[in-house]
């Protein structure tokens, strides 16, 4: 089989989110014995079904799903009610996806830079099954940037380990919290990078990811501002290249005085000769707080 999205579906009752699985680590094998990683895939507890895509289809005679970490908030059993095995896409969902000329996808190709053309494409992709909540988003998007309403902050919100590129430069000092361990520090360093924008909780923020094959991709890590005493708590998510949306998720929080949510941080802990000057980050949502970067910042 040829196939390049896996369509996850949880159990169908009331406690679909018993045995869902966080993180997924995808097996291939020729013979049904000897088995090769393929690829992993990250999913958020908010919808009872899940759509893996991978970075380029595979074909195989054995498959295998391990549920790598599994939802702890009620059971460590795996469950599921049903897996959905998908060929490469047709044409036309190539075509949406294919629409924008730039990674943040605030620009569209000539070819698509009518109101006629995304509406054709919308009215062909309306019965598709993964048309709502999934290839919507890219027809709307195309319309805001017709309609001019698509509003961008690249110099406040696009991060890159370019220093020569518009936005905020991503560091590349490699693991600065394990080299504070090896010094024995009571509280250690940290490698988490500000990046001036915070969110609340059930609030959604998406990450557009730019960078050459194979290089390494930062993590964000979503915190809580305040919970509860000499207890902060933070939860740290893989990024991959193309459009991750994130969901702010839900920590303990006892002081009243606050909202539930917190600063979202980059961590990236690599050196300049393991991560190369290609990694672009442009973060929508949230909202923005005052933040001094040495050298940038002029307020």
């Amino acid at each position: 089989m040829t196939i390049d999205r896996i369509l996850f579906a949880t159990r169908r009752d009331n406690q679909w989110q018993k045995g869902f699985p966080l993180r997924a680590t995808f097996f291939t094998s020729q013979d049904g014995e000897e088995y090769e990683e393929f690829s992993t895939g990250v999913a958020e507890l908010k919808n009872n079904v899940v759509a893996y895509t991978f970075d380029k289809p595979f074909t195989a005679k054995y498959f295998k799903f391990e549920y790598t970490e599994i939802y702890s908030g009620t059971t460590q059993h795996a469950s599921a009610s049903e897996l959905i095995f998908l060929r490469p896409e047709e044409e036309i969902i190539d075509r949406v996806k294919g629409m924008f000329s730039d990674y943040m996808q605030t620009k569209l190709l000539p070819e698509f830079n009518d109101r006629e053309t995304i509406l054709s494409l919308e009215e062909q992709l309306s019965g598709h099954p993964l048309y709502e909540g999934n290839l919507d988003r890219y027809i709307q998007r195309a319309l805001s940037v017709l309609d001019g309403t698509l509003m961008t902050d690249v110099v406040n919100r696009q991060f890159t380990t370019d220093p020569a590129a518009r936005g905020n430069f991503i560091q590349q000092r490699g693991d600065i919290f394990a080299y504070g361990q090896d010094l024995h520090f009571m509280f250690g360093l940290s490698n988490y990078m500000p990046t001036g924008i915070y969110g609340n909780t059930g609030e959604q923020i998406t990450i557009y990811v730019e960078a050459d094959e194979g290089q390494p991709l930062p993590k964000v890590a979503f915190t809580q501002f305040l919970t509860t005493y000499q207890y902060w708590q933070g939860s740290k998510i893989e990024l991959q290249r193309g459009i991750n949306v994130l969901t702010v998720p839900s920590f303990t929080h006892t002081a009243s005085y606050t909202n539930a949510g917190g600063p979202l941080y980059i961590v990236n802990p690599y050196t300049s000769a393991t991560q190369n000057k290609s990694v672009k980050l442009y973060i929508e949502g949230g909202h923005a707080y005052p933040v001094f970067y040495e050298g940038g910042s002029k307020e």
